[in-house]
């Protein structure tokens, strides 16, 4: 039975339940001077999440992506008691900020460099989480990303403490994990900073972040400014990584990458659930990207 099938057949099922359905769709124009073609449309997300309390200490969240297929996205049970929140089940892994965020509230076209190369596949695991109020999350995930199963004995720890107030918001977040490159496994560790500066119509957000990959050292970090005036917003981002590419099977090591990018443009608020941006890129190539979004949330 497909993804599809089962979410239709469980919010049929939940209807009695009252289930809180919600998503967001998201549809692009790129134009890519490193692309062939160099122009394209697409629909980049057609989320859908159907979210069901099942009793007053139960829920269930099934989250799904439905394109050219249909994905499972998150997918957990939350049991909610009075020390905290356990969930069991795949959902983002709360490491950093910008990465365990909806993608409903992204700013730009990705999320930077640095997560995409040290957590390939791995915004969404399999695992358990425990939330401790609003300020500690504590994590044991399969380290294989989104509807992987593991292929090791060993499961990754992950740690996050963050706390803000109305004008300055900070995280500090680790990952200790292994994982299986060739025939061999590997040291996966991970640390990363994140601050945010609220203050008049301007947001600073910036993220450090750092990791280990058996001998490999790579470090990465980004720095966006947004300014807020009523119903437009600009943003400003830069991005720098320097570290591991993918792994060679043949050679048994990492490439190695240096990445580095800007990337800025509007985003225009239509109503309270339509959002027009356009963001343009530019890399250390000086290659030019453009991208034309129209995302509305439901």
């Amino acid at each position: 039975m497909s993804f599809f099938t089962f979410f239709l057949l469980f919010s049929q099922l939940s209807l009695p339940l009252q289930p809180a359905l919600s998503g967001y769709t998201k549809i692009r124009y790129t134009w890519d001077e490193k692309k062939d073609p160099q122009m394209d449309f697409s629909l980049k997300d057609v989320r859908l999440k159907n979210t069901l309390n099942v009793t007053e200490l139960s829920t269930l969240v099934v989250e799904l992506n439905i394109t050219s297929k249909v994905v499972l996205k998150e997918g957990y049970v939350q049991l909610k008691r009075e020390e905290g929140t356990l969930r069991f089940g795949q959902f983002k892994i709360p490491f950093g900020y910008e990465m365990p965020l909806s993608g409903a509230l992204l700013e730009t076209p990705t999320i930077p460099t640095v997560f995409l190369k040290l957590f390939p596949n791995q915004t969404y695991d399999q695992g358990l989480i425990w939330v401790f109020g609003k300020k500690m999350q504590f994590a044991l995930v399969n380290g294989t990303g989104e509807n992987t199963p593991d292929n090791d004995n060993a499961k990754d720890l992950v740690l996050r403490f963050s706390d803000k107030d109305k004008f300055f918001s900070y995280g500090a977040s680790v990952y200790l994990g292994k994982q299986k490159q060739g025939d061999k496994d590997w040291t996966k560790n991970r640390w990363g900073m994140d601050f945010i500066l609220n203050k008049g119509k301007g947001i600073i957000t910036s993220e450090v972040i750092w990791g280990r990959d058996g001998e490999e050292d790579s470090k990465g970090w980004y720095i966006k400014y947004r300014y807020n005036l009523p119903s437009l917003s600009y943003i400003i981002k830069y991005e720098y990584y320097e570290g591991v590419d993918s792994f060679d099977t043949k050679m048994g090591k990492w490439g190695r990458m240096e990445e580095k990018a800007f990337i800025f443009g509007p985003m225009f608020y239509l109503d309270k659930n339509t959002i027009l941006s356009i963001m343009c890129s530019r890399n250390q190539g000086r290659e030019k990207k453009l991208v034309l979004q129209l995302q509305v949330n439901y």
